[in-house]
């Protein structure tokens, strides 16, 4: 399979029905997300804030 890639600038508008979703998600309170799915992260002593790591 290849890849897709954009540049930021670049990207093809939202189609109706992602936009209709995203708006669904946005009215989402947390309590209602359901996360059940992605273990809690409770460790945070290696995290490193601000910017993406290239190497």
């Amino acid at each position: 399979m290849s890849d897709i890639k954009y540049d930021s600038n670049e990207l093809p508008p939202l189609t109706p029905l992602q936009q209709e979703e995203l708006a669904r998600l946005a009215k989402l309170s947390d309590d209602d997300i359901d996360l059940s799915d992605i273990p809690e992260v409770t460790d945070w002593s290696g995290a490193q804030r601000g910017g993406i790591n290239k190497k």
